[in-house]
């Protein structure tokens, strides 16, 4: 991805990680992928906002199956 350093533009990321099986990672490796979210965030000098939760029923309306 070329970078264009004249323009500056803003990305949202919102994602569901699922293991390879397609279920939902435990909680202890969601808290381990957002420390290093934090850390990587802190090093380059940005916010981030949200949460991340185990998912209810109506979560579920909105994943997408992905390719494989």
């Amino acid at each position: 991805m070329e970078e264009n350093k004249n323009k500056s533009e803003t990305w949202l990321f919102q994602f569901v990680l699922e293991n390879e099986k397609g279920e939902f990672i435990d909680v202890k490796k969601a808290n381990e992928l957002m420390s290093h979210i934090i850390e990587w965030v802190e090093k380059n000098n940005c916010q981030i906002g949200g949460a991340y939760k185990k998912p209810k029923l109506e979560d579920l309306d909105n994943i997408f199956p992905l390719d494989n």
